[in-house]
């Protein structure tokens, strides 16, 4: 007597690992990947403090009286530069001071005079209450750093228009780092890398770690992102099996 049915095939079996091993890339879980990304980021959106709006109107009202009262720049002591103050008026021309408004001066020292008066004028017409407001937008710039992040790999953040609206409005222009992102790999294994410069600079306007609600963001979501990506490594698994 002779019983055949006491065996264990696994060939079928192997034949079918083979073929998943071949098969199934990390490219495949690109949308798990992003979808992940996406939700962090606007969580990240939403918990990254806007910029103290006292803090960016004090700051700007003191830019506003730089601005005016030093032609053409309060940080840097240029031949020819204006200053105004409450004394009276000063002007570095011709590597000397001179105080135009009541002393005799040469005649292209006050020529120059006047071009710099002009443009304190010019400057004048702008309203520091006006200065300011126009500003105050920039204080949702952290905000707006992780929108660009999800922006740069075709993601959309959901962000209020106040927020992807922020611009910078420093004078002379001047805007901040963007945010970014990378997509590396695609075969064995897929990343996203996230690079967010601004959010950690030194800054008057942040009492607040970066890293943190970036990383509060990642844990809070990661529980679904592996549950879906058990679930899509499941599908194709079936696929392959029944195939």
């Amino acid at each position: 007597m002779k019983l055949n049915g006491l065996r264990i095939d696994v060939s079928q079996l192997r034949r079918k690992l083979t073929t998943i091993q071949k098969e199934v890339r990390a490219e495949q879980f690109r949308p798990d990947i992003l979808k992940y990304v996406g939700v962090v980021l606007n969580t990240a959106v939403k918990t990254t403090p806007a910029r103290s709006l006292s803090l960016i109107q004090a700051a700007q009202r003191s830019q506003y009286d730089n601005r005016i009262n030093y032609i053409p720049s309060v940080h840097e002591l240029r031949d020819p530069t204006l200053i105004v103050k409450p004394d009276g008026m000063w002007l570095y021309c011709s590597g000397k001071w001179w105080k135009p408004n009541s002393w005799n001066v040469p005649p292209d020292v006050w020529s120059t005079f006047e071009r710099l008066l002009s443009e304190h004028l010019r400057r004048m017409e702008t309203s520091k209450e006006d200065f300011v407001a126009h500003r105050a937008q920039a204080r949702m710039l952290y905000k707006l750093s992780w929108v660009q992040c999800g922006q740069s790999i075709g993601i959309e953040v959901n962000a209020p228009s106040g927020v992807t609206s922020a611009t910078s409005r420093r004078q002379p222009p001047k805007a901040p780092p963007r945010g970014y992102a990378q997509i590396r790999g695609g075969q064995n294994v897929i990343s996203v890398v996230i690079y967010n410069p601004f959010i950690n600079d030194d800054s008057t306007y942040r009492d607040w770690d970066g890293e943190e609600i970036i990383q509060s963001a990642l844990e809070l979501h990661k529980p679904a992102h592996l549950a879906r990506v058990q679930k899509h490594l499941q599908h194709i698994i079936y696929a392959v099996m029944h195939s």
